[in-house]
């Protein structure tokens, strides 16, 4: 009898890692594409495509592929974002979730978040995006690309 649940849990085993490596074979695909559309708009171009892995490890590069550990931290910063603007694609299906990023650019230099804003507006189509920050950068960026938002101020005493 004990044989038997041992061989029975083995085998339930095997066919969950199986599922899980079809799943991984058929979503990564699907992420890496989403993210693709975000990562060159995030970074002005200057990087074309995003790999992610099934640990959801990235790598970038054009003839050879390293790990974006040595990109710079606004430029990881922009490589995450682009990951989780794939995500909610992937998961909701351009439903329109809604996104918070509270003080999600404070490492991103002026000149890099202008370029960010690109891939904002375009997730921005499809999702509803809330963008919580105690200063005025975000809004000058968005100006400077042509982005239409709402802006709503908290006013303290």
């Amino acid at each position: 009898m004990l044989r038997h649940f041992v061989l029975l849990a083995v085998k339930s085993i095997f066919i969950v890692n199986e599922s899980a490596d079809y799943m991984k074979s058929m979503v990564m695909p699907m992420l890496e594409k989403s993210a693709d559309e975000y990562f060159p708009l995030a970074t002005g171009g200057k990087y074309k495509s995003l790999e992610i892995d099934t640990r959801l490890s990235m790598t970038f590069g054009e003839d050879f592929r390293r790990s974006c550990d040595y990109l710079s931290a606004g430029t990881r910063d922009s490589a995450y974002l682009s990951l989780r603007l794939a995500l909610a694609d992937m998961l909701f299906g351009g439903c329109g979730v809604p996104m918070i990023l509270d003080d999600a650019f404070v490492r991103i230099d002026d000149m890099r978040l202008q370029e960010m804003s690109k891939a904002l507006l375009k997730a921005a189509e499809k999702h509803q995006l809330f963008i919580f920050t105690h200063g005025n950068r975000e809004e000058k960026a968005l100006d400077a690309v042509g982005g239409e938002y709402t802006k709503t101020e908290i006013k303290t005493v």
